[in-house]
């Protein structure tokens, strides 16, 4: 076991193979930093980079296994105080034409990110949610699925799907409410562009009308028009 400790008190017991802890009350202290200068135009750089090699018999269920695993630990006395697990420092692009990206994976996931607790904030920017395409290839674009939870019950008790909900902001003293608004294009939707039990609708400009097409669950198209003035 190694271990490095910094600060005043009584040195901690460590429980890790290498340990590093110190107490400080200066801001912007960092406890481990690591700097890398590129020197040449090379790929695969890491300034951290962890491997955990699966148990040989094989891991059961409910067992974790994490490169990085964080703990906050608050303070009673603690007022509106932030604590983060993992923060991006500013990205600065320094007139270079580059791609700043604050967390990324490659192939083989199930779970891009798993949740237990915490919403998902964007705080005070226009924000995108949006499938990326790799221009390098002709393609397609994917389809971006939103689904809310399904229900389960290991017995024969009835059981909901969680709820899909849009809505806008909450208004501020006399301003408006916040609205949710869909794209409708002018041109009809083709059929088979909807799965069984879907729905969508789409403008006819010309005549002056929205049209709702449907999708039985058997398959059946039926549309219904509603009259523009």
């Amino acid at each position: 076991m190694t271990y490095l400790f910094a600060g005043t008190g009584t040195e901690p017991t460590f429980t890790g193979k290498l340990n590093v802890q110190f107490t400080t009350s200066t801001a912007d202290d960092e406890g481990v930093q690591s700097l890398i200068t590129l020197g040449a135009d090379i790929d695969t750089v890491a300034a951290f980079n962890g491997t955990i090699n699966g148990f040989a018999s094989g891991g059961t269920n409910g067992n974790i296994s994490s490169v990085y695993q964080g703990t906050l630990l608050g303070n009673a006395n603690d007022t509106e105080h932030e604590y983060y697990v993992f923060w991006g420092a500013t990205a600065n692009k320094n007139g270079g034409d580059s791609t700043m990206i604050f967390l990324g994976n490659s192939t083989g996931y199930d779970d891009a990110i798993l949740l237990e607790s915490g919403n998902i904030s964007f705080v005070e920017y226009a924000a995108t949610i949006q499938g990326s395409q790799d221009e390098e290839d002709d393609r397609d674009g994917d389809d971006l699925t939103i689904k809310a939870m399904p229900g389960y019950d290991s017995g024969a008790v009835a059981r909901a799907g969680g709820n899909l909900i849009l809505e806008g902001g909450t208004k501020a003293n006399a301003g408006n409410e916040g609205t949710v608004l869909i794209k409708v294009l002018d041109g009809v939707i083709a059929d088979a562009q909807l799965a069984n039990s879907q729905a969508c609708m789409y403008l006819n400009e010309a005549g002056n009308t929205l049209v709702f097409k449907v999708k039985y669950a058997a398959g059946t198209v039926k549309t219904g028009t509603v009259a523009l003035s």
